[in-house]
């Protein structure tokens, strides 16, 4: 087992240099890579060869139901139509909707899809030679129709793709991906903050392409290619990276040889990074790109505007007149730090920036199985997460609320990029939770923890005891549904180094539901302890230690 072990001296040092202050529609999972800035309109492909049609006056061809089949309108006077499928062989059926009032979307490979007059539902039916569609799909959209794409259809009719505007919005613009084989739907939002989808076709190699469009003043436009063969696990470092770069809230740091976003997951951020999630948390994210203001040599191009911006605000300080330690690493305290500022939280006052672990409990922040020494951007994209759905401090609205009446993001384009909070337990008030931060409040250095499914394990130190004592501790703290009950605390035996000290175990090992440490003496202390192995196995499930002395 990797040991944790939290480096005090040197968080401190860092840390010294930042200013003390305050399946119905499912997921998007998928990956993007852009494919170009700006945007050709899509045309339709090459048609089938004309099929006869007894009174080109009369009829007019909307589409190709397949390469034999042509989908028409035909006129029955008095502004009266009807839809018909012509066949190459003279054939003429006219299609009865499920609907009295459709519009058609479009045809593919015998399919058909259209919409209700109102364009709030989605209709795809099968032409089976016979007036009556054979249904395939009945599903509301949620919001209007917005537009219908030169290729609404894949080239199977397998996957439909549709541009519609959420209910509750007025302009704001997502895409509706279904699948007519596994029978799902999912919402699909643009993959930059601040934008929407103008357009949706199909590329040749099965992706999506997605036409995006920025909002503003003078549109600007980016083309995409949506895919969802190389979507990451749900919940994984991978996922909530490109949900949180759906938002604007994260971003790559290159790109893989398959084209995709490459997040660097396993690294360790620096501080210009550190700070920029800090800044774009609080809903600055605008000053991105604005103009240095700093007097910072170190400070790279792509920061200059939220390092001015997060000095001005008394929010961080260089660590000497001209560098800002820019390339340093961000500590897990200090990251959780900076999220606890952000949800409005002051340390010096509500937490300690070298011991946040009890307010990051108690805000629901500190994700298991987060490294407290070394952090990298993968538990960075966690943290930031469940910082997202934390309330905001002395209120019951969560983070990510906050941001969207500041104009971060709309609440559509939230709910597409995160449909449901992936560390829900994390806030929801619980007994556990709770003797968990009083376990964690006031300690100044934890060595270890790890979470099973009945307890969370904590090594922890406890210094100014009598006589200069201090002691090395192991404790579990239950969950609910475990054998001693939700919040029940179990402090572990140890051996006493002096008769003032307790120092660490000399190894610890957790495997399943037992866990066994052990402590080691050369020597024998006189009424303290023999010479030998110390050894001591607990059943986590229920608490119970067996031990092992030496004779």
């Amino acid at each position: 087992m990797k040991r944790k072990i939290l480096a005090l001296a040197t968080a401190l040092a860092l840390a010294l240099s930042l200013s003390v202050c305050v399946s119905a529609a499912g997921q998007q999972a998928g990956s993007w890579t852009k494919l170009s800035d700006g945007y050709t309109a899509d045309t339709p492909g090459t048609q089938p060869t004309a099929v006869p049609l007894p009174d080109k006056d009369t009829y007019a061809i909307t589409d190709w139901v397949d390469a034999d089949h042509a989908l028409c309108v035909k006129s029955l006077g008095d502004k009266d139509r009807a839809f018909v499928v012509v066949g190459r062989d003279g054939s003429e059926v006219t299609l009865q909707f499920a609907t009295p009032t459709a519009q058609i979307i479009a045809a593919q490979a015998g399919r058909i899809a259209y919409t209700n007059q109102a364009n709030d539902t989605v209709y795809v039916g099968r032409f089976d030679g016979k007036a009556a569609l054979t249904p395939v799909l009945e599903e509301k959209l949620g919001g209007t129709l917005r537009t219908r794409s030169v290729q609404a259809f894949n080239a199977d009719a397998s996957k439909l793709a549709l541009v519609y505007v959420p209910n509750g919005t007025a302009n704001a613009r997502n895409a509706k991906l279904f699948d007519l084989t596994g029978g799902t739907a999912k919402t699909i939002s643009a993959p930059q903050a601040k934008s929407d989808i103008l357009e949706v076709s199909w590329l040749s190699n099965g992706a999506l392409k997605v036409v995006v469009e920025a909002q503003g003043d003078q549109p600007v436009y980016t083309t995409w290619q949506y895919s969802e063969a190389n979507a990451a696990p749900a919940g994984s470092d991978l996922a909530l990276a490109q949900q949180l770069n759906q938002l604007g809230l994260f971003r790559g740091a290159g790109t893989n040889a398959d084209g995709s976003v490459n997040y660097d997951l396993d690294r360790q951020p620096n501080r210009a990074e550190g700070i920029t999630m800090l800044v774009r948390a609080l809903g600055a994210g605008d000053q991105e790109g604005t103009a240095k203001n700093h007097p910072y040599t170190d400070v790279p191009s792509w920061a200059n505007g939220v390092v001015s911006y997060a000095q001005k605000k008394g929010l961080t300080k260089g660590v000497s007149a001209t560098k800002f330690g820019a390339d340093s690493p961000v500590t897990t305290a200090m990251y959780l730090t900076f999220m606890l500022r952000a949800l409005g939280y002051q340390d010096g006052t509500d937490f300690f920036w070298n011991t946040p672990w009890d307010a990051a409990v108690k805000a629901g922040v500190l994700p298991a199985q987060t490294d407290w020494t070394t952090l990298t951007r993968g538990e960075m994209v966690r943290i930031t997460t469940a910082a997202l759905f934390a309330p905001v401090k002395g209120t019951s609205t969560p983070l990510w609320q906050q941001l969207v009446s500041q104009g971060r993001f709309t609440a559509e384009q939230f709910q597409a990029a995160f449909p449901a909070d992936p560390y829900a337990a994390l806030h929801t008030q619980s007994k556990y939770r709770t003797a968990l931060a009083e376990k964690l409040q006031g300690v100044n250095n934890v060595t270890w923890m790890e979470e099973t499914s009945a307890c969370t394990i904590l090594e922890r130190v406890q210094s100014g005891l009598p006589h200069g004592g201090y002691q090395d501790e192991l404790v579990l703290v239950y969950k609910a549904g475990s054998q001693p009950g939700e919040g029940t605390v179990v402090t572990l035996p140890g051996v006493k180094t002096t008769a003032v000290r307790q120092e660490a175990p000399t190894s610890i090992q957790c495997k399943g539901t037992t866990l066994t440490y052990t402590y080691r003496f050369d020597k024998a202390v006189q009424d303290v302890h023999q010479a030998g192995t110390y050894t001591f196995t607990v059943d986590l499930t229920t608490g119970n230690v067996s031990s092992t002395v030496p004779n």
